[in-house]
């Protein structure tokens, strides 16, 4: 007798979920791609903390730090459309603390990466809650315009965190430029000079540049333009003594170092002249040293942070080509209160 497979199991007669199937959660993959992008944003903060941790000790330059530290600020800015879950951004900034931070910690400095780290955390808390409202005030998708508010305290943050970092180490040679990179600035400056007042050599050695503004002085003399040649060439080497002499005094050049490019003689006399600051106003300097640093770095960060968001804005509308995310309208209620 062949038996009816279609009944059921006398034992699993009265087992309802028995016979039920089971159904498996399947997960999307913007689901993973999400976990992606939070792991992405924690692992560039760990090497914007590792490069600067190497600027600090002369390893790296600032300029590489901006770079790595924009490419975080553009996952931070993605994540902060594709994570709607504040609890799980939290998370992530929580992570993002851990790795700006954890590279500059020493037994010396303890002090200075908790306040750095309590001030990033609370700033980039404010940014996420700034953002969030702004894009829930939107009728659309304007990412630029919402992670803005995001982007611009996690600026102000580094940028403010960086600086007191930088104290426990502070000397006028870290506070500066480093020689090779004020010489390349200098050039630049010069290049620019001589194109006004091309008799005058910006670019070479002390005795080079006196001996052209000692020319460039006497061209403008009607009086040495009647003289015969042989007695301007006299009158030329009379003043050209009489510059090297004052300029020395001025810039505090020897006999000896009239070979040095004006690139180096001015990179010594900015060294001397911080010095000579710190050591007359203390405290105070430092103060002021780090308003004026804060000021004109976070004005180049304002143009940094922008183009993390045009980079974030690209990737956003990548995914969409890509089918990784989507747009979709929402309908809400608000309520409101008015009189009866």
């Amino acid at each position: 007798m062949i038996r009816d497979l279609s009944s059921p199991k006398p034992n699993d007669a009265g087992n309802l979920v028995a016979q039920v199937p089971l159904e498996t959660e399947e997960r999307s993959s913007g689901f993973y791609f999400s976990l992606v992008l939070d792991v992405l944003t924690v692992a560039f903060a760990f090497w914007t903390g590792l490069m600067y941790q190497s600027f600090l000790t002369g390893e790296a330059s600032l300029g590489g730090v901006a770079a790595v530290a924009t490419l975080f600020g553009t996952f931070l800015a993605v994540g902060l459309y594709l994570t709607r879950h504040a609890g799980r951004r939290i998370l992530v900034i929580v992570g993002v603390i851990v790795g700006l931070f954890l590279f500059t910690l020493t037994p010396g400095n303890a002090a200075y990466v908790g306040l750095s780290a309590i001030l990033t955390f609370l700033l980039l808390l404010w940014g996420e809650a700034l953002a969030r409202a702004r894009i829930a005030n939107s009728l659309e998708v304007r990412f630029t315009h919402g992670v803005q508010p995001l982007l611009s305290k996690a600026t102000t943050a580094l940028v403010f965190s960086g600086l007191i970092l930088f104290i426990p180490i502070w000397t006028p040679a870290k506070a500066f430029l480093s020689p090779a990179e004020f010489n390349s600035y200098y050039e630049v400056i010069g290049g620019t000079l001589h194109r006004f007042y091309g008799e005058i050599n910006f670019s070479g050695t002390f005795d080079q540049f006196a001996s052209s503004l000692a020319r460039y002085e006497l061209l403008g003399n009607a009086d040495f333009k009647r003289l015969p040649p042989s007695r301007q060439a006299a009158v030329t080497e009379e003043v050209t003594v009489k510059v090297k002499e004052n300029l020395g005094k001025t810039l505090e050049v020897k006999v000896e170092e009239g070979k040095k490019s004006m690139g180096a003689i001015f990179y010594k006399l900015s060294m001397r002249t911080l010095g000579d600051l710190q050591g007359k106003f203390g405290t105070w300097f430092l103060v002021g040293w780090a308003i004026l640093l804060f000021a004109i770095i976070r004005g180049v960060g304002v143009f940094l942070y922008w183009i993390a968001g045009l980079l974030g804005l690209l990737m956003f509308h990548i995914l969409l080509l890509l089918g990784i995310t989507r747009l979709r309208g929402e309908t809400r209620t608000q309520q409101v209160a008015e009189y009866i």
